[in-house]
């Protein structure tokens, strides 16, 4: 199950609201090693190969891979989604708000 876990590690470097974590090259390829991986839901996986990109800067990259997140979303998640998506077109970063690591 390593895809779960550079899945994990790509939001951290990619959106962790603490940026000495953030690092968009080390984002990008834990992201894509969790895409390759196949593990979990296709549309989550594209959303964080989105925020990565993002985080790198190519936010070109980051609103096709948003964008086919969306199209592949069941509805429930669309809205989530598309703020996101949202954030990408005006060249913005995707930022987890602090705390997000922490079970309640």
């Amino acid at each position: 199950r390593h895809g779960l876990s550079h899945h994990a590690l790509a939001l951290l470097r990619a959106a962790c609201p603490d940026e000495k974590f953030r690092d968009g090259a080390e984002a990008q390829k834990h992201a894509q090693a969790a895409f390759d991986a196949g593990e979990g839901p296709r549309h989550i996986a594209l959303s964080v190969l989105a925020a990565a990109a993002a985080q790198a800067g190519d936010f070109n990259r980051a609103v096709l891979h948003q964008t086919q997140s969306l199209q592949e979303a069941p509805p429930e998640s669309k809205p989530l989604i598309r703020e996101r998506l949202e954030l990408f077109q005006r060249g913005e970063p995707y930022r987890r708000k602090a705390g997000w690591w922490r079970m309640h």
